[in-house]
């Protein structure tokens, strides 16, 4: 090959390589061919092959694949190195809309359902509060789109369709958690880290989820518009308050609306007024209760911030901060009076004890819940 340019001569005796092929794009057609030609009587039929691919000109092309198709016929082998150019790029994987997520509200119930991600498989997280043993599964061929139609078939306006960083973010505060509740972590939420762990290769940061670090000021106390504005959004499932709080108000309830004893309207109201101030007392007296709940309020605004409710996420982060310094009885915390007073209606128990006294009551009257605020059980 001593005939070749200094150039052609390196391409002839280094490794195949797309690369370099296409680097000598501008030599002439004639020593092109004189290099197909050097290249078949050495039996270079790697070389050959990669400078029919190097879009060199019709000429060179043809001349180096049929050379190329010769050696090949003869037996002659050939390996072309894999460089930069050889290796395709993987295609990006986006990570919007990737996982359902559904915010704890203040009965700790977080929901979090996750779409196939860069060769990981789906899966799922159901906590349930404090008192049930948490659910993970792992959800083969969960395609993003397949997860949105999941979404729609739950009927709850309580979860988002939420980026991996929300995602992530739930993640590793369900680290926290799991471990702690009835039964352990179950074995499926490994599965659910290495998705995490996947997902943060591929550019999650859950750092991007962070309502605290990117609302700026938090207000110092919950205005009353604030707080109506939350009781009224379904992404936290109205803020209702922990399921043995609920059961605890029925259990109270119960004697009071079902007594056919004479009082009137004020006495009675009373009587609720004092029942509930002795459930908020209770729910603050339980170890750690007041901050479980302030984390809840947090992660309450993580899903408000992603969902863009900044002024609500605010409320949100505004109302865990307060629920995380208060020091007095529940029934003194006036956040949490109104909570539990919008699990009941007034009117409704006023009119079923009514019933009692008069002896007309039937027992499938309303017992005094806000059941347009029921618990969501089952998103």
């Amino acid at each position: 090959m001593s005939n070749l340019t200094a150039s052609l001569q390196s391409f002839a005796d280094a490794d195949a390589d797309l690369s370099a092929a296409r680097a000598l794009k501008g030599a002439a057609e004639a020593d092109l061919l004189a290099l197909v030609a050097a290249l078949t009587a050495d039996g270079k039929r790697a070389h050959l092959e990669t400078l029919a691919d190097a879009g060199l000109g019709k000429a060179v092309k043809k001349a180096a694949g049929a050379a190329a198709y010769k050696l090949k016929s003869k037996g002659v082998a050939g390996e072309v190195k894999k460089g930069t150019t050889f290796t395709m790029a993987a295609p990006e994987v986006s990570l919007e809309r990737v996982a359902i997520v559904g915010a704890p509200g203040l009965d700790g119930h977080v929901w979090l359902v996750l779409s196939d991600l860069g060769g990981v498989a789906g899966g799922e997280l159901d906590i349930r509060g404090l008192e049930a043993a948490p659910r993970a599964e792992v959800h083969e061929e969960l395609s993003k789109s397949r997860l949105k139609k999941h979404l729609e078939t739950t009927g709850s306006a309580r979860p988002i369709l939420a980026h991996a960083d929300l995602a992530v973010r739930v993640i590793d505060q369900a680290k926290g958690v799991v471990g702690g509740l009835p039964g352990g972590a179950p074995p499926a939420f490994d599965h659910l880290v290495r998705w995490r762990d996947r997902a943060v290769e591929l550019g999650a940061d859950p750092s991007r989820a962070d309502a605290r670090a990117h609302l700026g000021d938090v207000p110092g106390e919950v205005s009353d518009a604030a707080l109506t504005d939350l009781l009224g959004d379904p992404r936290v499932a109205f803020l209702t308050p922990p399921r043995p709080t609920i059961d605890a108000i029925e259990h109270r309830m119960g004697p009071l609306l079902h007594d056919a004893g004479e009082i009137d309207e004020a006495g009675f109201k009373a009587r609720i007024d004092a029942e509930l101030d002795a459930v908020a007392d209770s729910l603050f007296e339980t170890e750690g209760m007041q901050e479980r709940m302030a984390g809840w309020l947090e992660a309450d605004a993580d899903v408000l911030f992603a969902a863009g409710a900044k002024d609500r996420a605010l409320g949100a982060l505004a109302a865990a901060d307060a629920c995380r310094a208060f020091s007095g009885k529940g029934s003194a915390w006036p956040l949490l009076g109104r909570l539990l007073r919008e699990v009941l209606s007034y009117d409704a128990a006023w009119s079923h004890r009514q019933a009692h006294m008069a002896g007309t009551a039937h027992h499938e009257d309303q017992h005094g819940h806000d059941h347009g605020h029921d618990h969501d059980d089952d998103y």
